[in-house]
């Protein structure tokens, strides 16, 4: 475990936020701000702990890292509103009082809220969707979070960022609040919640091909680990990136739709032998050798009684 001053996490967080837990392959970093409370580094503790144990983190292309910044901020949005119902439920198991210091931050989120201009009206860009995506989640967690002002926020959503609560109104009727989430569930609901936001800037001529941007790790049975890696894995040439990016092949899980790998190149020639080649993996290979062969990390599921149990993440 690393500990790093938030001033040098590279995506240049809102003043407000206190603290951001980073999994990378060999180590977990925790970027806090100076004087960060006991419950606040706990609750990024805790982070790294339902890491282990199976709860996901979305990796993206690193393209939009560097060019899309609000790409990164949708995917800690999506994944902290399906996380922290149980997140706050295993602090309050280990003896923090998480009511009182939220009770403070609703008081302070309030606040701020009054003081934000009123929400603009864009004209449907990726920009301004992207935007939109993320402030439509803060305000689902936040109704969740804060039920003791949620009148209050529906109020002031309403008066002032009416386009925010419309689509954060939609969301909730997708996700609920479950401290009891298995990562498996977990997981099921973070590809849910890409899909949808992803038909939404459709809907509005925006192409933004989420579920090839916000990517999972696919999950398996032990028991189908030898069988045909095409009946668990497809290929798809991805054109509808800004014009600036690279070409794109990404690699869909069929079971859900999610992607689980995308793979850059300079030339359309290269895409073009590279889809060849795992389309012949795909042929010939069991789910096993082709993960292992590509460093395709998973996580290994087994059944437990009536439910789905991580057994462990495996990473090449």
């Amino acid at each position: 475990m690393i500990y790093q001053d938030i001033r040098k996490h590279p995506g240049k967080p809102h003043p407000g936020v206190l603290g951001i837990y980073v999994p990378t392959r060999d180590r977990h970093i925790i970027y806090l701000r100076r004087g960060a409370k006991d419950i606040t580094v706990a609750h990024e503790l805790m982070h790294a702990i339902l890491y282990e144990e199976g709860y996901v983190t979305i990796y993206g292309r690193e393209e939009d890292h560097r060019k899309e910044p609000r790409i990164a901020i949708l995917a800690h949005k999506i994944q902290d509103v399906v996380i922290h119902p149980v997140l706050f439920q295993q602090l309050r198991r280990s003896g923090f009082d998480v009511d009182q210091e939220e009770q403070l931050r609703s008081t302070s989120l309030i606040q701020t809220l009054q003081k934000i201009p009123a929400e603009p009206a864009y004209p449907y860009t990726s920009a301004y969707i992207l935007n939109l995506f993320s402030e439509a989640i803060s305000y689902v967690e936040s109704y969740f979070r804060y039920p003791w002002v949620r009148e209050q926020l529906q109020k002031l959503y309403r008066e002032r960022f009416p386009a925010t609560l419309e689509l954060g109104e939609k969301i909730i009727q997708l996700i609920s609040w479950v401290p009891d989430r298995t990562p498996l569930k977990y997981r099921v609901l973070i590809t849910r919640l890409i899909h949808y936001l992803d038909q939404v800037a459709e809907a509005h001529q925006i192409k933004l091909s989420l579920p090839t941007r916000l990517l999972l790790p696919p999950f398996l049975v032990k028991s189908r680990l030898g069988d045909p890696a095409r009946e668990f894995f497809s290929l798809k040439m991805v054109q509808e990136y800004p014009q600036d990016f690279l070409p794109v092949l990404a690699l869909q899980f069929v079971s859900d739709k999610s992607y689980s790998r995308v793979w850059t190149f300079r030339q359309l020639e290269e895409l073009d032998r590279a889809f060849d080649q795992l389309q012949k993996q795909l042929q010939e290979m069991t789910v096993e050798r082709f993960l292992e062969f590509n460093h395709l990390k998973y996580l290994l599921i087994e059944k437990k009684g009536r439910n789905r149990c991580l057994v462990k993440r495996i990473a090449f």
